[in-house]
């Protein structure tokens, strides 16, 4: 009986950790092509075997790894479960059917919803806690913070949506990007024992050159698509101020992070030791970006050539054309080279959580559940491998250090932030 309830309480977390952390029914995994509904304008598609990664999650913790600090942190959630919290068996939603996560262009806004396969055609067995509807045998759950009409978006997507055939493939995580309404780049995660495969596709027909950072430290290259928003990327940077850049017409972003710097003396209070190489869709002066980064700041560090100067330390910027700038906080130029792919990533995992000279700053943030936690697993990581493996292809492998399981430190990983 207790091995019993111990499966119940770990299926529940696990899809319930799925559904709310945002990670994101067609036919059946099994046909030859895969079947999906999608509105005309969908940017990008994210679909997740929940079922798949559920019975390798079970198995695995109960007759393999047998962690008992899993299950007395779950025991301690289930515990601590509020009355007025969210129960899942009133959604009315199939969480053994695979979750998708659906970005499409709504009103001329970017729309995000969540859909599941519906229990029941009736609407009225489900609670409507947040913005959800049924379309057929479906059921959408809006992810946006904007009020949307519900009746009105469910009728624009029964008369918007289409079939799409995409191949089936046996993976836990599969990603489709779409630009004008046509198939761009498929890509598909395979989480194995002991690393994270992941392996990009694009269309023949898409392959161009990028200018991109030579890589070192932490590197990501990607093209952004043109369904997403950029507020201020820089803000997940740990510490970094957060600055409303002029950056939303972003369309490529190459970067080398190597940690973040305390400084000796304090004219400032951080800055992350990182090259930032920046293509936007229309020509942009870096003058106007440096001015509007002053305002902002409100700092009057003086500017001497292709610097600005505070304190010890140096804020580099250089004009690489029309459309490219260079933004360094160590080198005073970028060192640029080119690839055919638009999503590149490579180096070391640890310098996302690596601190210069941080005195008990470092010891306040060091103690922080979230920071901690993370440091904790990005610990257990080796350093990401990149591969090109056809002119269309690659592959992206992250694997973890003593042969530890990807699917058990991911799952102490979020327990770990929610408990502590």
């Amino acid at each position: 009986m207790n091995k019993l309830k111990e499966i119940s309480v770990l299926a529940i977390f696990v899809f319930a950790t799925i559904v709310f952390s945002g990670i994101v029914k067609s036919k059946s995994a099994n046909q030859q092509k895969l079947e999906i509904i999608l509105p005309d304008s969908t940017v990008r598609y994210t679909r997740i075997e929940s079922s798949f990664i559920l019975k390798k999650i079970v198995f695995n913790e109960l007759f393999v790894i047998k962690d008992k600090r899993l299950f007395e942190k779950l025991k301690l959630i289930s515990e601590n479960q509020k009355e007025n919290d969210l129960n899942l068996d009133e959604l009315n939603v199939d969480f053994f059917s695979p979750i998708e996560i659906i970005e499409c262009k709504y009103k001329s806004e970017t729309l995000q919803f969540l859909r599941l396969n519906s229990m029941s055609k009736d609407e009225s067995i489900s609670k409507k806690t947040i913005l959800n509807f049924q379309v057929g045998e479906q059921t959408y759950f809006v992810l946006s913070e904007k009020k949307i009409n519900a009746i009105e978006l469910k009728k624009w997507l029964q008369q918007h949506s289409k079939v799409h055939y995409s191949p089936t493939i046996h993976k836990e995580i599969h990603l489709i990007s779409f630009k004008n309404g046509k198939e761009i780049e498929q890509s598909n995660v395979s989480i194995l024992k002991n690393r994270i495969k992941i392996t990009v596709r694009q269309k023949k027909n898409r392959i161009k050159k990028y200018q991109i950072l030579r890589s070192n430290g932490f590197h990501v290259s990607l093209e952004l698509n043109e369904g997403i928003q950029i507020e201020n990327e820089l803000s997940q940077i740990p510490l970094l101020p957060k600055i409303n850049f002029p950056f939303k017409n972003i369309r490529q972003v190459s970067m080398n992070y190597y940690g973040f710097k305390f400084p000796t003396d304090d004219t400032i209070i951080g800055v992350p030791k990182i090259d930032l190489l920046l293509t936007f869709q229309n020509p942009t002066k870096i003058d106007s970006l440096i001015l509007d980064l002053k305002r902002q700041l409100k700092f009057d560090y003086p500017i001497a050539g292709n610097e600005i100067r505070y304190g010890k330390e140096r804020l580099y910027f250089q004009q690489i054309n029309s459309k490219t700038i260079y933004l360094s906080s160590l080198n005073p130029k970028g060192d640029l080279t080119t690839t055919s792919h638009p999503f590149y990533i490579k180096g070391d995992l640890n310098l996302l959580t690596k601190m210069e000279n941080a005195g008990w700053k470092g010891m306040f943030i060091e103690v922080l559940p979230l920071f901690k936690s993370t440091k904790t697993l990005l610990k257990k990581t080796k350093s990401i491998q990149y591969f090109q493996t056809t002119e269309n292809e690659h592959t992206i492998v992250i694997p973890m250090k003593k042969k530890r399981d990807v699917y058990h430190e991911l799952i102490l990983y979020i327990l770990s932030t929610q408990v502590d």
